[in-house]
């Protein structure tokens, strides 16, 4: 078989446009451009590359694939797409793995081109305590109230450049997370079996639950399958619970990933309620001044 090569991927305009969104800003800013640095991947458009990618390379997705772990496990298999316009029902798990394929590419970008050069900008220009990133865990809607203390903490490592430490805290938060805002929007979150007993969920059948795309968008829950709970990609959440990280998988583009996965959405709840309540508020002192005797610096006079 002969080996293929590519020239490497020049990512110096990724870097050196990070590094101009965060320098020289105050520690509020920073951080704000930091988690800001690019949205949130977009399910659809994935969905529409990955559609592509397997139209152009048709000689392979006409053959069942086969994913092996770093182990050489086979973890997962894939039947051959179909020759119509448009995908089958039986092709859709072969798009999606190709889906999350691509999404390992946007991660390696974003982490080697953005978030890890920008992070040491900030290293140098600013110093965060932990209590700045519990107070932004407690300020933030997206955040439950009894678990901003274990969230602040893994958002401080993180900030550290402490990846490992980061990911120990929140993965378990991040299911909670879910967890917390499903409940709240009365979808189910547990099974019961034949005794009685009833169970929580996982991530992963949490986020196959209808209506869980409404609570928290599409594109939000597909980053989460794709970083987290699928086969086909880091399976984070199950690499983490089952003890299969090793040191290498805990300091990842996939950990950096994930670490700012969740300062961008934590930051981007507080801030988005920020700005509604700014708003809420200026409306209410428009509607008070409108309403109020106009001001002409003469007393008021009683008509009757």
């Amino acid at each position: 078989m002969r080996v293929i090569s590519t020239p490497p991927t020049d990512i110096s305009g990724l870097v050196s446009d990070a590094l101009e969104k965060v320098s020289g800003k105050s520690p509020v800013e920073a951080l704000r451009a930091l988690a800001a640095l690019y949205p949130f991947a977009q399910k659809e458009a994935a969905r529409q590359a990955a559609l592509n990618t397997l139209r152009v390379g048709l000689i392979g997705a006409l053959s069942e694939a086969t994913y092996l772990d770093k182990g050489g496990r086979v973890i997962a298999k894939t039947k051959p797409m179909s020759l119509g316009a448009e995908p089958s029902q039986d092709n859709e798990e072969r798009v999606w793995a190709e889906m999350v394929k691509n999404h390992a590419l946007t991660r390696n970008l974003t982490v080697q081109g953005g978030v890890i050069p920008a992070l040491g900008v900030i290293q140098r220009e600013h110093c965060y305590k932990e209590q700045d990133l519990v107070e932004l865990a407690k300020a933030s809607a997206l955040v439950p109230p009894d678990r901003a203390h274990m969230v602040g903490k893994g958002l401080y490592w993180g900030m550290t450049g402490d990846f490992g430490m980061a990911v120990h805290f929140l993965i378990p938060q991040l299911e909670n997370i879910v967890r917390f805002h499903m409940k709240g929007a009365r979808l189910k979150t547990s099974n019961t079996d034949l005794e009685g007993i009833e169970n929580e969920n996982g991530l992963s059948t949490l986020l196959d639950v209808d209506g869980v795309d409404a609570v928290f968008g599409g594109d939000i829950v597909f980053e989460m399958k794709a970083l987290f709970c699928s086969a086909f990609g880091p399976n984070l959440r199950n690499a983490f619970a089952h003890g299969v990280m090793d040191d290498d998988d805990f300091y990842s583009a996939d950990a950096v990933y994930a670490w700012w996965f969740m300062l961008r959405w934590v930051a981007m709840v507080y801030w988005a309620q920020s700005a509604s309540n700014r708003q809420a508020v200026a409306e209410d002192l428009l509607s008070t001044v409108e309403g109020a005797p106009a001001v002409t610096g003469e007393p008021e006079t009683d008509a009757s």
